[in-house]
């Protein structure tokens, strides 16, 4: 047992008081650790002290030298295992995996110390060389500096000119004395989230296809079909949930109901064996269970493509479809049915024949459509009967590829896509019928059109494959992009934060909606099929499906047989846009009042 002098001297003596002194007033006892100091005082700084007392900081650099930093950071994660048909590990042109990278909506756990005092300062760095400040968390467990701190470096923040790239994470020790470290590292990020493979690229099947946007549910289920192949629901990561052996063929129509129920609309062509021509077919996607059709068979000669999710009548919901390929059409309206009845299917003969996919839209009541000798026609839902004051002859000669709605003017691309010499435009005519057409672009076809905020619509021309940009009230000139060969039939999607999104042959391509400079573009495999369908945007989600607020968001492009995922700046469609999309909506009602999700 240690004993201190004093106390030996009072038991030896015993002959008279003796007050042992406190133990600081016998000056410094150096250590190594607590155990060498007496009881109520340990190891501090390399003398024993009091419990409590703080260790004594270490003395700030000499001012001929520059503060330590020492750095940690983590390699990017290594891609994760396929799953299914789905694959994690993104492959350059030459169809080889690339480099592990970051992922643009992730955040990358960073340690630094210092014997520095002053703060630390941290910034990520974007390809364009502005900076991102970060903040920092300091910690003191584990620490052997004067100053540790913790961050999150999110990259998402900083620009990204590029679906695969460098940023640079840069951090700052600064001295009292003004001497400065700076540590640079590169960090690879990327966009590219996940592919599934809807069907076998490799199969007979030479027609088939992606040619069909997905369609976006309540939790960030993607919805997805294609001509020859099931229906398939996809998990935001991209796991594959359910599969309906029944073919799906367009875009899939989602919709909420009030009961808490989410109905799944698709339509199908039946091959002559099993019944021939086409149906609409609603889901209940809670239990996976196929609610009813519409109709039970029809003409095998008989064709719909688009179709739109409104009030059939009477304040039903339900979808809506013409039907074309014969003298004698018909309209088509199938309802999910409340909760507990049956769906219904209403079959109404007419003689019509609507030409091109994506031409229905529906607004407040009535179906809007392109028609056979360049017309636009209007029908009221629940009769289905012609409105007063339709058809309408469009501005141009030639025919309409596509409508839009904006406030109380339909929105039409007009122009044969198939001839670039002939005559097209933009036009618009009133919801009322009035035949007040104007054409804000002589310069040829146009695609099928989206409407930005304040009346701006954006579309493709028909000639060299350009983004246009054309102004419906007040003055200005149309805009057109320097790239060439975008899909002339299909809608630009807008994104949040002024982008515009827009395909070509094998590639995906990001615009400013401002000026239509070229923001960045991101090719798959090298890949030269032409895509079918527009990209489809949605808000990034956690594990239960729901929005995470701050984050960028996701975009879903189709390219042939795959469904590719990628981290796009955009936080979803553009929602104070009329008409962000092809089908409208992340949903793909195509329906003017059908709120598109604002993330959070």
């Amino acid at each position: 047992m240690r004993r201190s002098l004093p106390w030996l001297l009072c038991a030896v003596g015993g002959l008279m008081a003796c007050t042992v002194p406190d133990l600081s007033t016998l000056g410094p006892f150096s250590c190594e650790d607590s155990n060498a100091c007496a009881k109520g005082y340990v190891c501090v700084s390399g003398r024993c002290s009091p419990s409590g007392t703080k260790p004594e900081p270490e003395p700030e650099p000499d001012d001929g030298l520059p503060p330590t930093l020492g750095v940690s950071v983590p390699p990017p994660p290594e891609s994760p295992a396929p799953e299914g048909r789905t694959t994690y590990t993104e492959v350059g042109l030459d169809g080889r995996p690339l480099p592990a990278a970051w992922r643009r909506d992730q955040e990358v756990p960073v340690e630094l110390s210092t014997n520095s005092s002053v703060p630390l300062v941290l910034e990520v760095k974007g390809t364009d060389g502005q900076g991102v400040r970060v903040d920092a968390v300091p910690f003191s467990e584990g620490c052997a500096a004067r100053q540790c701190v913790r961050a999150a470096l999110p990259l998402w923040k900083p620009r990204l000119d590029a679906s695969r790239g460098m940023l640079t994470f840069v951090a700052t020790a600064r001295s009292r004395a003004g001497l400065t470290t700076v540590h640079e590292q590169a960090l690879p990020v990327t966009r590219w989230k996940w592919a599934h493979a809807v069907f076998d690229a490799n199969s007979d099947n030479e027609e088939n296809s992606l040619d069909s946007a997905p369609g976006i549910g309540a939790k960030g289920t993607v919805y997805v079909t294609t001509y020859f192949t099931e229906l398939i629901a996809l998990s935001p990561e991209g796991r594959a949930l359910w599969t309906s052996p029944l073919e799906g063929e367009g875009a899939p129509v989602v919709s909420p109901q009030a009961d808490g129920r989410e109905l799944l609309y698709v339509r199908w062509y039946g091959e002559s064996d099993r019944g021939g021509g086409h149906q609409l077919y609603v889901y209940d996607v809670a239990t996976r269970g196929l609610l009813g059709q519409c109709p039970q068979r029809l003409n095998a000669r008989q064709w719909f493509d688009s179709f739109v999710l409104g009030d059939v009548g009477g304040g039903v919901e339900g979808a809506m479809t013409a039907t074309y390929g014969g003298a004698t059409g018909a309209f088509l309206a199938l309802t999910g049915g409340a909760s507990g009845s049956a769906p219904q299917c209403q079959f109404v003969q007419r003689e019509l024949k609507p030409s091109e996919r994506g031409n229905l839209v529906f607004r407040d009541g009535a179906l809007y459509y392109s028609g056979p000798s360049s017309r636009a026609l209007s029908v009221s839902t629940g009769s289905f009967t012609p409105r007063s004051g339709w058809p309408i002859a469009s501005a141009s000669s030639s025919g309409v590829n596509g409508l839009a709605v904006f406030d109380d003017l339909i929105v039409m691309g007009e122009g044969y896509i198939d001839e670039p010499s002939s005559s097209g435009g933009i036009s618009t005519v009133h919801t009322s019928g009035t035949q007040a057409a104007v054409s804000r672009y002589s310069g040829g076809p146009v695609s099928m059109p989206s409407v930005g905020a304040g009346g701006v619509v954006f579309g493709v021309d028909g000639r060299e494959g350009r983004l246009v940009r054309a102004p419906l009230g007040g003055s200005g000139l149309p805009l057109l992009s320097k790239e060439r060969g975008l899909a002339k039939e299909l809608a630009p999607t807008l994104g949040q934060g002024g982008l515009v999104y827009a395909m070509r042959s094998g590639e995906m391509g990001v615009w400013s909606a401002t000026d239509l400079s070229l923001q960045w573009k991101w090719s798959p495999h090298g890949e030269e099929e032409t895509p079918l369908a527009p990209p489809v945007l949605d808000c990034t989600r956690d594990a239960q499906g729901s929005p995470i607020p701050g984050r960028p968001g996701v975009l879903y492009a189709s390219v042939y047989n795959e469904l590719h995922a990628l981290v796009v700046d955009s936080a979803g469609l553009d929602a104070d846009a009329p008409w962000p999309k092809q089908q409208h909506d992340e949903r793909n009602t195509g329906n003017a009042s059908t709120a598109v999700l604002r993330c959070p």
